[in-house]
């Protein structure tokens, strides 16, 4: 992945908000899932944000599952649930480092999140601008049912199996008996 704003230079293929770039914007990872699952952690493996390195500022948005979840044509305050839009802020994060960081405290479950650099847009909790990550993995888990047990064994097919079990038994017997 590269920004069409980045060159040659570092941070190339990272998610930032570097004030050095063309338009200065704040980049989002948009994630989608088949099923609804809670974004429990995320680890980066290149992280620097502002005058620090190995750490970055950043937010996070869930889907809120109503309506089109179409980012194209809006501005990052436009998609906020609270302005009309369909994403709700899970929360920005200070200084996240390289080892695995936990996110998302309310267990929020969603088909589709965005993981970007802070942008002041969805409250506190950041530093504005010269942010970059790249995102390694993340963890998530699902508060789905789990699957069912093995099926019942149905009475009447083995109430016949057992029952032709038994004639052949008597026949047997029976066969024995004759030939004596």
């Amino acid at each position: 992945m590269q920004n069409q704003d980045e060159d040659t230079n570092s941070p190339d293929h990272s998610v930032d908000s570097d004030t050095s770039d063309s338009d200065g914007e704040f980049d989002m990872l948009l994630l989608e899932f088949d099923t609804a699952v809670n974004l429990t952690s995320l680890k980066l493996n290149w992280a620097v944000g502002g005058n620090a390195s190995s750490t970055a500022d950043l937010s996070i948005l869930a889907w809120n599952g109503t309506g089109s979840a179409a980012l194209a044509g809006n501005t990052w305050s436009s998609i906020l649930d609270s302005n009309g839009g369909r994403y709700d802020s899970v929360g920005n994060y200070n200084n996240v480092g390289l080892s695995y960081y936990t996110v998302n405290p309310t267990s929020i479950e969603s088909t589709k999140w965005l993981v970007g650099v802070y942008n002041p847009v969805y409250g506190s909790g950041g530093d504005a601008g010269d942010d970059g990550f790249k995102l390694t993995s993340l963890k998530t888990s699902t508060s789905s049912t789990p699957p069912p047990g093995p099926a019942p064994v149905p009475v009447p097919g083995t109430a016949a199996l057992i029952l032709a079990g038994l004639l052949a038994l008597r026949t047997r017997r029976s066969l024995k008996v004759r030939a004596k």
